[in-house]
């Protein structure tokens, strides 16, 4: 590993991209690594997160940064990137939809997918719907919101999060709230 990169721990298919999409915004060379769960839970590991959750950052004085609000606070403060100035209206509205993401759409998420953790077989059927209902509401909200992004004419990380987050691709019907988020990305992107 070199230690004057920033180095992503992560999954193929979780939450690292975020991390890789602020580190490439930003213009820093980084490393990412795809580890397998049972590395990253090995009680001898220094990488790993008390629940064994990824994705881990990894800074080049070698400290150490795990969750994924952490992350992208480090990186666009860090930076200077993707983030309303502090103290304005907007950068408050902007951590508003970062908590919001990070809070209530990805438990709902997880209440959804991995119900295992939350209840019994028999109720899954049940906390599967109702976790799916929540979401559907809370993007009927973002995409309300959306001016075309979160922040007005300003993309901020908030915006990377939520319509490339890869565990949006399996929600059905919040499908629609996902495609339309993302063109409005693609649009911005086309426009720099």
């Amino acid at each position: 590993m070199d230690k004057s990169k920033y180095k992503i721990i992560g999954r193929s298919g979780a939450g690292s991209l975020i991390a890789e999409f602020l580190l490439s915004e930003a213009g820093v060379e980084y490393e990412i690594t795809f580890n397998d769960l049972k590395n990253l839970n090995s009680e001898n590991s220094l990488l790993s997160h008390p629940q064994g959750k990824i994705p881990i950052l990894i800074c080049p004085n070698q400290s150490i940064i795990f969750e994924t609000l952490a992350i992208v606070n480090h990186l666009t403060d860090r930076f200077n990137i993707l983030a309303p100035k502090r103290g304005s209206y907007l950068y408050d509205r902007y951590w508003q939809f970062l908590s919001l993401m990070a809070t209530s759409i990805y438990s709902a998420y997880h209440r959804q997918h991995h119900s295992r953790y939350y209840a019994g077989k028999e109720y899954f059927e049940d906390l599967r719907s109702r976790s799916h209902k929540e979401q559907l509401v809370l993007y009927d909200y973002i995409e309300k919101e959306l001016a075309p992004f979160i922040c007005g004419d300003f993309m901020t990380a908030a915006d990377h999060v939520t319509p490339h987050h890869p565990q949006l691709h399996s929600l059905g019907s919040v499908e629609r709230h996902t495609k339309v988020y993302s063109l409005r990305l693609i649009v911005s992107y086309l426009r720099l």
